[in-house]
């Protein structure tokens, strides 16, 4: 019974279950947007980013998957605190939005 009260905040419950932002959504839609009032000519230079931002991302991704394999592995402190930073410097990246060509 008490799980049935808890549907009245059913607009949080659909807030935590949307996927975290990427960092090429923006462009994504800033390209969609463009193609709803030019033709796809003219959207080129979004298309170009988003397909650049997807490479990137993968790249990111790639590494990210690299780096969690070593970690597992036999490593010297030095050598954990590096790729650790590494690993931080990707998440940042990956949480900024990649910039809209104007």
């Amino acid at each position: 019974m008490s799980s049935s009260s808890n549907n009245s905040s059913g607009f949080v419950k659909n807030e935590s279950r949307r996927p975290p932002p990427t960092m090429c959504d923006s462009i994504r839609a800033a390209s969609l947007k463009c193609t709803e009032t030019n033709s796809k000519y003219d959207c080129q230079i979004f298309f170009e980013a988003a397909t650049k931002c997807r490479s990137e991302k993968t790249k990111l991704e790639d590494e990210e998957k690299n780096i969690k394999k070593y970690l597992n592995g036999e490593l010297t402190d030095t050598q954990r605190i590096s790729l650790q930073n590494r690993m931080e410097e990707i998440k940042s990246i990956k949480s900024k939005q990649y910039p809209v060509p104007k």
